[in-house]
């Protein structure tokens, strides 16, 4: 009998230590012990999203340092799970590091509001809260309905156009980055008549729709791109309405049906703009051959791709082997955008030129006093001027909380605010050549490439365009600004921009009541 229980009792200890390691299917822990750790312990899981986890392990080392912490990292190589065992209130973690919205929980009370303990605080030696020193245009989207704030970033991150000056200079010698999409559309026309592809593509990604956000948002404007998400509309007064039938937002509908259009005559093949090889290439194929190297036989090159500012690292050998001049590209404001402007008559030199002034930074006030100028409206100027200053981030993926089950929550909120110090950011930036976070710390980036140094440039201080995931009509319902597989695939085969829009307004039209009543389970 009591060899008995003992067998018992053995397999029920196993089944237990079963059930412990259940919540913790990570990779890679790490304990860092820079101190005496008489203050006891913190417990992190982030994701390992292509910029590798030296930074977090070096900051983790400076604030266990300094406030007597033992740190412990737990690599995450996909955060479904950990969003997951925070939603269901079973994270094992004092603070989760995703990549993907944990907006649901922070919805069902599962994280915990960061707006005193974080956000209200002084980070040891300086001067300025949390929320006063980060960038302002993301503090003002990380703000909640109730006027508090959940959750933390930790990356800063840009998508877009980017260009290999090693090849332009190459093939055209003398040339300047568009202002506009007309003007892309005309540097394209002189890549192509060289004989080389303007873009490198993979259709089987979905990188373009980076790019296809961001000009809808220059056209219909911030507030309507975002409105949309919460399936808001707004009258001529703009008083907000929400929107009973799917046709209701049709300003944002607009602005996505004529950037289709635009992306269309690019990405059609049989106008020559895009590689011959889309079809047979994966994304970093694509990036590769965008970087000089060619696809299999074919060795034409590419003077643009859209991507994110994670390419550095993932052409990392190649670019070792084969140096290029990549750069990221200011975002051409997109030509159409004329037609809401109160000088519908405006052309599109004119267009470029007022970016230039924009650029410049230049006030309404300065460029009225050019040649010609003297009747800009208001209106106009802040419109063009908002719409060169958006940029596709990837930061607001980047989400850190403290979930509401944290045995550590006095550490995990000054490991945050330790987060949004300058110390901190100085790691961060040392650790990614360069690379900032949105706390307000500056790095030095004059020993850092041309890539770092144009998207650290692109980034600072923009006007943020992404996916908004903290709309439950999104998180719940499943609601997208686009939708339809394939449509690049279908773009490079020459279908209609118009077809796929067609598409896209059908497929949330078929599933509008099931998006209107997912909100409703808010």
């Amino acid at each position: 009998m009591k060899r008995f229980l003992t067998v018992i009792l053995a397999a029920m200890l196993a089944c237990s230590a079963f059930v412990f390691a259940s919540c913790k299917q990570n990779t890679g822990s790490e304990v860092i012990s820079g101190g005496t750790g008489e203050n006891g312990e913190l417990e992190i899981v982030c994701r390992d999203a292509g910029y590798g986890l030296d930074w977090l392990r070096n900051i983790a080392r400076a604030f266990s340092e300094q406030y007597d912490v033992n740190v412990t990292i737990d690599k995450s190589t996909n955060s479904g799970p950990d969003i997951s065992l925070v939603l269901d209130g079973q994270s094992p973690y004092d603070i989760v590091m995703t990549v993907g919205s944990q907006h649901r929980a922070i919805d069902e009370g599962m994280v915990e509001d960061l707006t005193d303990t974080v956000y209200n605080k002084v980070p040891k030696g300086e001067e300025k809260t949390v929320a006063d020193k980060m960038d302002q245009n993301y503090y003002n989207r990380l703000l909640r309905d109730d006027g508090k704030i959940y959750n933390m970033n930790w990356c800063n991150s840009v998508s877009g156009i980017f260009y290999n000056q090693t090849m332009l200079d190459k093939y055209l010698g003398k040339w300047e980055l568009p202002n506009t999409t007309t003007e892309l559309m005309t540097l394209c026309d002189r890549v192509k008549g060289e004989n080389q592809y303007a873009f490198s593509l993979s259709t089987g990604s979905a990188y373009w729709d980076y790019m296809t956000y961001v000009w809808a948002a220059q056209y219909c404007g911030v507030q309507t791109y975002f409105d949309y998400y919460d399936i808001v509309y707004r009258d001529a007064e703009g008083k907000a309405h929400t929107a009973e039938e799917y046709d209701d937002l049709a300003a944002a509908n607009e602005a996505r049906a004529l950037v289709l259009e635009f992306e269309s005559q690019l990405l059609n093949s049989a106008n020559g703009y895009v590689h011959k090889q889309a079809k047979s290439m994966d994304y970093l194929q694509s990036q590769i051959a965008f970087a000089g190297n060619g696809f299999r036989t074919d060795k034409t090159e590419c003077a643009f791709i859209v991507s994110g500012d994670w390419m550095e690292n993932e052409l990392a050998q190649y670019l070792a082997k084969n140096p290029q001049t990549i750069g990221y590209m200011p975002t051409p404001v997109f030509s159409g955008i004329v037609a809401v402007l109160d000088d519908k008559t405006m052309k599109d030199s004119e267009l470029s030129e007022l970016v230039g002034f924009i650029d410049a930074d230049m006030s309404l006030e300065d460029i009225r006093k050019e040649e010609g100028w003297s009747d800009l409206t208001q209106h106009d100027y802040d419109k063009i001027a908002q719409a060169r200053n958006m940029a596709y981030v990837a930061t607001m993926d980047h989400m850190v909380t403290v979930p509401t089950t944290a045995k550590n929550k006095e550490n995990a909120y000054n490991f945050l605010v330790f987060l949004a110090s300058d110390q901190a950011g100085k790691i961060y930036a040392d650790a990614l050549e360069g690379r900032s976070l949105i706390y307000g710390y500056t790095p030095d980036t004059s020993q850092s490439s041309f890539f770092t140094q144009t998207t650290v440039a692109a980034i600072e201080d923009c006007e943020p365009v992404y996916v908004d995931y903290s709309s439950p009509y999104v998180y719940l319902g499943g609601f997208r600004y686009i939708a339809v597989d394939n449509r690049y695939l279908n773009m490079y085969d020459g279908i209609d921009a118009s077809k796929i829009e067609s598409d896209i307004c059908a497929h949330w039209i078929k599933n509008w009541s099931t998006i209107l009543e997912s909100g409703l389970k808010k």
